[in-house]
Parts: C-alpha cells; structure tokens; sequence
C-alpha cells in the first residue's frame, strides 16, 4: 500500500506501561516500518533525556522513581513531549516513556489539544503477564540499558524489581472510560484496538499484529556470484527503442515528469508525484501537458511500462560462477552443522541464483518461499551501467538520481520507493514468523534511514547473522571464502 505522507494527518504515539515491558523494542519497531515505508519517524525516549540531564548513577537507581522525585520526573516528560509536538511537522512522533497514570495521559492529551497542528494521539500499550517473557525483558534491560552500566547483574535485577514495585502503586491501564485511541499488546499475542482510523494508524497497528517477543536469528546473505554477459547490444536496442518515439505525438501529452511518471487517462499524477514546496502533490503539471515540451535531455518523454525492456535479464539468468558453487558447499555444511532450534525460514527471489543458493539449506528441512519482492531492483535502461555512464549518457537522470535516490524511479524501471512498498508484504511475514529466518533485506532490520539505503554495500559471500536485543539487532559478520568450517563451527543462536 503506498501512502503519500505529506497528504495524512501526523500521528503521536505514546507509550504506557511498566518498566521493561518492551515499549522501547516496540518503539523502535514502529519508526523502523514508518521510514521503511518512506515516511519519517522518530522515537523521543524520556530515560534517554533523563540521562542526558541528570546522572544514570543517581536517576537510573530505584529511588529516584519514588513520590519524591514525581514533579522531577514530569517535567522531564513534559520536555521530552514538547519536542515531540514540535517535531511532528513531520509524519510520526514516539513519545517513549512510561506514562502509567491517568494523570499523565490526561497531560499528553492537554498537550496535543493545544497544538497548533491536526495531530492523530494513540496511546500504545504493552502488557506482559507470562513469568518467562518478563524475566527475559528484565534481563535484556539489565545488560542493555545505560542505567545498569558496570553493575553487577544480580544487584542491578533487584534495583529494576524496586523501579518496577514503585510503579506498580500507581500504575492504571488505559482504558475506554479516558476517551482516547489506543492499541493494547498483552504479551505479544493478544492486540486490542479502540479508535484507530487513518492510513499511518492502520499501518501501524497491522505491523504491530505482526511483531512478537520470540528470540530469533535473522540470517542475511546476497545470491551467490553469477555470471554477467555482455548487455552492450541490448542497452543499445534500448536507446534505439526509446529515440523512436522522439517525434510521436504521445509524448506530448505526458507533462514533464519523464519517463517514470504515471499518468491516467484524466491527466492527472500517479501516486508517485513529486511534491510541491507546501508538502502537497499537484496535478496542475499534467492538466498543462500539452504545452510542456515533449523532451527532457536526450529521451522521449515515455510512460512508465510502455515498452518492454529486454536489458534486465542479461544478468537475471546469469548462472553461477565456480566460486558461487564454492560459497553454496560452503553454506550447505554450516547449515547443517548449525543449532538452529526450529527449522529456518527460508526467503529467496525468484531469480535462478537465488534460487540455487537457498537450496543449501533443503538439508536442514528448512520452509523455503520465493517471493518476487525479493527481485532485485529494476533499474530499466540504467541497468548494469556505472555511475559515470549514466552520468555522461542520462545527464538529467543523473541529476535527478542525485537529488532524490530514493525517489527516482529510473526510466523504464523502477525507484527504491516502489521496491519498499513491494516488500512491505514480505516485511510484515518476517516479524510474524517466530523461527530462524534466512533473507536479504539489511536495510529494514539495520533501520538504516531509508535514503541511504541504495548506498549500502554488501559484500559478496558473507554471512550477516542479526540476533535481537533491547533496542534492535546485534550484528555479527562473516565471509565465507576465507572460512574454514573444519576449524570452526557457526552457531546462529549464538549471543
């Protein structure tokens, strides 16, 4: 589902409940899918600025929770959602604290109404009643948290259960008789939700079904290196094929958008428009189409699929080269000798590579599925051409690449955007699985912001294995072409 951000109503979340109940994880969960989706989020932690202006020695001890220190402890909360507010020009805000009472929400709400801004408010709470969730909760908040920095673990468990008692005293779920929107999670399993409208809200809670508290190995690889033939000829085919509809009259009707706009049959903008400075999309372009030129650089101004372009699948079925074959052995005998648990889910594309490389776990009775989504991007007439080819031969191109990458969609193909939202479907599949899962899809688990992401580079046949903690994924790496498996044992459970 695309959403177009900068038409919806900006939403605030905040967090409630007690202590390591996992709304930080939960956080950062959300603002991870938000900018996944191309929309911007970001979590606003009042224990992160507690510990900005107080010291974690002092305020992160049980005693600063207590009565006290509560007028300390909302001004803090105030600030910290203040910024919030004030940053939510932008799409979703977390405000990410405990908020425990009626009294506090009542704050929250009095704030937001004072905005000058629409803002759509859902208190999301997480609830956690099984003994062995809470005690693996409190356990990755002792060995994660900077309050419990170079504290004993023992010692720093009975100063969290003293944090926790004291909140108990006053803690009051949310509930219908406070008239507010909100999603409730009650150990991961059970989702109840009251006045949740709005696209961004309906995502959220949708990603939210999904997630869950099991521990779990991620696994990422690329395909195995694989032949690539010459697309010379093809690529000259293409141009060929695009300069031919220089003088059609179709392209005058097509505005200035290039290549990668769609336009119906009204004239008006596909969901994929630029947007205008004021942060709404405009159709005025299109309505005007038949006085714009009917050029921009060297192509024709061509609507998106209106040729098919034969450069793909020069690499697409490029087989497997001989040091392919050597990571695929290689990835075969770690599968097996791996203490996976449950079988791994396997995620491949469709692509023959990519198929021929997931085989080495068939071993392991692992559950395969390819999914399309996973195809590589489709960059059109760009594909396989460097940077400085596309530079000297789609000068404009280029400068539209450079200003949004993430945007661009490349002419006859597809932009980074539309990849996202192709694997958004798939994103949702892997937090709901709670078995060891072997993909490619770093950007999304590493929350690397979304317009950097067609700048990560992942080296050839190395093993990326994501295990979770407090507040993401700990990563570590391996390559496999100067791996000796004899001498070493991989273990994905590994912590």
């Amino acid at each position: 589902m695309f959403l177009n951000f900068h038409l919806l109503r900006d939403v605030l979340i905040a967090t409630v409940g007690l202590p390591a109940r996992g709304k930080s994880w939960l956080s950062a969960r959300v603002v991870t899918y938000i900018n996944w989706l191309g929309g911007k989020a970001k979590v606003f932690n009042a224990g992160k600025y507690r510990r900005k202006i107080l010291d974690a020695r002092e305020s992160g001890r049980s005693e600063f929770f207590g009565s006290k220190n509560a007028k300390k402890r909302d001004e803090i909360a105030k600030t910290v959602l203040n910024e919030g507010i004030k940053w939510l020009h932008h799409h979703v805000a977390v405000f990410d604290a405990t908020n425990t009472t009626p009294r506090r929400r009542k704050i929250i709400k009095e704030a937001v109404a004072k905005c000058s801004i629409d803002l759509n408010l859902i208190f999301l709470e997480s609830i956690c009643t099984k003994k062995e969730i809470l005690r693996e909760n409190l356990l990755m908040k002792v060995r994660n948290s900077p309050d419990f920095k170079n504290i004993p673990e023992k010692e720093a468990l009975s100063d969290l259960k003293k944090r926790i008692a004291k909140y108990e005293k006053v803690y009051k779920e949310v509930d219908d008789s406070e008239n507010t929107s909100y999603i409730k999670l009650q150990d991961m399993t059970k989702v109840t939700c009251k006045g949740i409208h709005g696209s961004i809200a309906l995502q959220i809670a949708n990603l939210l079904m999904s997630c869950h508290s099991g521990h779990r190995p991620i696994v990422l690889l690329r395909a195995a290196e694989a032949k690539t033939e010459s697309i010379e000829d093809l690529r000259a085919e293409a141009f060929k094929t695009l300069r031919g509809f220089e003088d059609d009259d179709e392209a005058s009707t097509l505005g200035s958008l290039g290549p990668y706009a769609e336009v119906n049959s009204t004239g008006s903008l596909g969901p994929y428009a630029e947007d205008d400075d004021n942060g709404s999309t405009s159709n005025s372009n299109a309505r005007q189409s038949a006085s714009l030129p009917k050029r921009r650089g060297s192509l024709s101004l061509l609507p998106r699929n209106s040729f098919r372009m034969p450069v793909t699948s020069a690499t697409s079925f490029a087989k497997v080269t001989s040091s392919g074959k050597i990571f695929i052995s290689k990835l075969k005998e770690i599968a097996e000798s791996a203490d996976w648990g449950k079988s791994p889910a396997v995620f491949s594309s469709t692509l023959p590579r990519a198929i021929e490389t997931s085989q080495a776990f068939d071993s392991v009775k692992s559950w395969s599925q390819q999914w399309s989504a996973l195809n590589v991007l489709d960059t059109g007439l760009c594909h396989g051409m460097s940077v400085e080819e596309i530079k000297k031969k789609l000068p404009d191109d280029y400068k539209m690449w450079k200003k949004n990458p993430f945007r661009y969609r490349f002419p006859g193909g597809e932009s980074y955007m539309d990849l996202c939202h192709r694997l958004s479907p798939l994103v949702l599949e892997l937090e709901r699985i709670r078995r060891p899962v072997v993909v490619a899809l770093y950007a999304y688990f590493k929350a690397i912001p979304i317009d950097l992401a067609p700048t990560v580079k992942l080296e050839q046949h190395t093993v990326i294995i994501l295990t979770p903690n407090q507040y993401g994924w700990k990563e570590r790496k391996r390559n496999l072409d100067n791996y000796d498996i004899k001498e070493q044992k991989w273990k994905p459970h590994c912590t």
